[in-house]
């Protein structure tokens, strides 16, 4: 056979083809897909169908991208936006720093999340499921004596103020459920205690 029919037999012409391809394929980096698309091509003998598949390869491609891209920033968006309720209740002064750092930052968000945790009852009787009772305890709305001043944690204070929005709510009357927050949360600790002791006394003249 001589060397010009053997360049233009249909097995050579396959050949050819392929490889052309194949090298189109590892330049676009080596995807699967792409690779798949490769795999699936029939064999032709028209260099205009040539091109076409590499179209269709290229196009295919550019979609994958396309959504690759879509889904990485749909999850960077929920990464921006999302927290997690695991924080609550705060257990010590260095966590209520930690949250109204968090506060600073994404305020609309943690107020969403502690509406969430405190309905349907409110703040009043809810507290402490956002700080706990043994935190409470140590804390004041105003710094009195030796206990911190809760005002002091501004952030927190303006989510759990953006939390108890209503129509004509003021920065007084959050101020006034705070503190009536506070004084409950440290009411039922006292009470708890006196029961106890209570409990005790009778325990001992049973004995």
């Amino acid at each position: 056979m001589s060397l010009r029919s053997l360049l233009f037999s249909e097995s050579a012409k396959s050949w050819i083809r392929r490889f052309f391809i194949a090298s189109y394929l590892s330049c676009a980096g080596g995807d699967p897909i792409m690779s798949a698309t490769f795999r699936s091509l029939e064999p032709s003998n028209e260099p205009i169908t040539i091109l076409k598949e590499l179209k269709l390869v290229k196009e295919s491609n550019i979609d994958v991208i396309a959504k690759f891209h879509t889904l990485m920033n749909m999850m960077e968006k929920r990464s921006d936006t999302a927290v997690s309720d695991n924080c609550f209740p705060i257990k010590t002064f260095e966590e209520l720093g930690n949250m109204d750092a968090l506060c600073a930052t994404k305020s609309a968000q943690y107020a969403k999340l502690i509406k969430s945790i405190i309905q349907p009852e409110g703040i009043k009787k809810n507290l402490h499921r956002i700080i706990d009772r043994t935190l409470v305890l140590e804390l004041n709305y105003d710094e009195i004596g030796t206990k911190k001043a809760f005002k002091e944690f501004k952030f927190l204070n303006a989510s759990i103020f953006e939390a108890l929005q209503k129509d004509g709510y003021t920065e007084k009357e959050y101020i006034s459920d705070i503190r009536i927050a506070i004084k409950n949360v440290k009411g039922i600790h006292y009470k708890q205690q006196c029961n106890d002791r209570k409990k005790r006394r009778v325990e001992e003249t049973s004995k």
